[in-house]
């Protein structure tokens, strides 16, 4: 691994060019750009806005590459699980030297955009831990997190009574807030 060659570097610099042309569209404000994903999609919704400073606000539910490195804090790291990786390889230093210019929680440092961050916290794919690490270290003044207890990576195997509840008391106000920011 080595910071040209990164997955992660290409991916954030296409996201920052698709920006580039929205910004050109007659349907923008000239003001407002929200970056919004989830999963892949949520660390690109960070990365964009670290990078980026025309964003403000930033809706990134269970957000992938997240405390990358967070297995050296004796905890899972966030997807794609270079713990895993790292374990079989010769190169830490090296792998460790790169990781950090494209972790979602070093990133996300480097915006004071407005979040609305989710977290399900029987996720296995994007752990909670880092997730919730990441929006720790956020210093955006304007910043949310939302925990789901019942919620794994996917919504799709939820009880649909829980995903209920949780539809009225927490995502339908969330929801009003980011149209609301849009407006």
């Amino acid at each position: 691994v080595d910071h040209e060659s990164f997955y992660f570097r290409l991916m954030y610099l296409r996201a920052v060019r698709a920006l580039d042309y929205a910004s050109t569209l007659p349907i923008w404000d000239g003001k407002r750009i929200m970056t919004m994903g989830g999963s892949q999609g949520g660390a690109q919704s960070i990365a964009v806005a670290a990078i980026d400073k025309r964003v403000g606000a930033v809706h990134a539910w269970v957000p992938a590459v997240t405390d990358l490195a967070g297995h050296l804090q004796k905890h899972r790291g966030g997807w794609p699980s270079y713990d895993k990786q790292m374990k079989k390889k010769d190169n830490l230093e090296a792998e460790m030297a790169v990781l950090p210019y494209y972790d979602g929680a070093v990133m996300i440092q480097h915006t004071d955009a407005k979040l609305w961050i989710e977290s399900g916290l029987i996720d296995k794919v994007c752990a909670p831990e880092c997730v919730i690490a990441a929006f720790n270290v956020a210093v955006s003044k304007d910043k949310k997190l939302y925990t789901f207890p019942y919620r794994p990576h996917g919504d799709s195997k939820i009880d649909k009574r829980l995903r209920g509840d949780w539809k009225d008391a927490i995502d339908t106000p969330r929801m009003k807030e980011v149209y609301e920011w849009l407006r």
